[in-house]
């Protein structure tokens, strides 16, 4: 498939272009030599280096084995084949992931709106915003502004671009930004220089302190014999204090004997004289049966 653009690319730009450095303030992890290799390896059937550990290399991910790594080859494998089912050219391919890149760059950057808190992460509006931005610097013709341009795209595969961003990133933005950005765990590496231990001091310089011996008593022992008269003080008070309790103690239980031993008393006069009643009660029915009887 032959393209032709109104405009074409400057010397400077096409240089730019192949060292991966955009005027647009791009930068191209995958160049498009990388873009022909990458085919290449997804096209050839037999053992070899595989297209998500060649994805890794160029980005400079480190161990493609990490969860983010995985995540972020997963995508721009996906990017870069819905690229080709549109026809794109190598170079569009690589500008398009250089674009992507700066996107994915752009979730660990401070937000700088008031939603929902200063010094957030970016929010997905600010993230499509960027997106929006990169994408008209290398969309269509050179505009009136003074801003840097390049005519990468034409306006239909840009909206075919958008239209399969949308739906795929920035639908399921939250959960990109879950897995990539990290908000709990963050660890810090840093050298610190630690000065060598000093060297104990000499003992034979070392001086004897002779302690002073004062001829006036302590204040301590001036005082004594107030303090003990206050602590024996002390003591009669307690004592006195413990024998009107054991006073009080003892005439409540003189009481309560009393109030019991009364209750007792009372208790079994009733009860001799209920018995008495009962019994002549039986002797009254005894005579009546024998009277009856006779």
């Amino acid at each position: 498939m032959v393209q032709a653009f109104s405009m074409a690319l400057s010397n400077a730009q096409i240089s730019e272009l192949a060292v991966g450095e955009l005027p647009t303030g791009v930068q191209i992890p995958l160049r498009p030599h990388d873009v022909r290799e990458l085919q290449r390896l997804q096209d050839c059937t037999s053992g070899g280096l595989s297209p998500r550990a060649f994805l890794a290399d160029c980005f400079g991910l480190g161990s493609a084995s990490s969860f983010q790594s995985d995540v972020l080859c997963d995508y721009f494998l996906d990017l870069l084949h819905h690229a080709r089912t549109l026809c794109l050219s190598l170079r569009q391919m690589s500008v398009l992931t250089g674009i992507m890149w700066s996107v994915f760059a752009a979730m660990h950057r401070r937000s700088e709106s008031s939603a929902p808190r200063v010094g957030e992460s970016f929010t997905p509006a600010e993230c499509y915003a960027e997106y929006r931005r990169l994408l008209l610097a290398h969309c269509g013709r050179h505009g009136t502004s003074e801003k840097p341009h390049m005519a990468i795209f034409s306006v239909p595969e840009a909206k075919q671009i958008s239209a399969y961003v949308s739906s795929g990133l920035f639908n399921h933005f939250v959960l990109y930004k879950y897995c990539l950005v990290a908000h709990q765990a963050k660890t810090t590496f840093c050298n610190l220089t630690l000065d060598f231990p000093r060297p104990p001091p000499d003992l034979r310089s070392g001086k004897l302190l002779v302690e002073q011996i004062s001829e006036t008593p302590p204040i301590s022992e001036v005082g004594l014999g107030a303090d003990e008269a206050y602590e024996s003080l002390t003591h009669a008070e307690v004592e006195r204090e413990s024998l009107q309790d054991d006073t009080q103690e003892n005439e409540l239980h003189a009481d309560l004997d009393a109030f019991v031993a009364q209750s007792v008393y009372e208790s079994e006069q009733r009860l001799l004289e209920s018995i008495a009643r009962r019994d002549e009660q039986l002797s009254e029915g005894r005579d009546k049966l024998v009277k009856g009887k006779g």
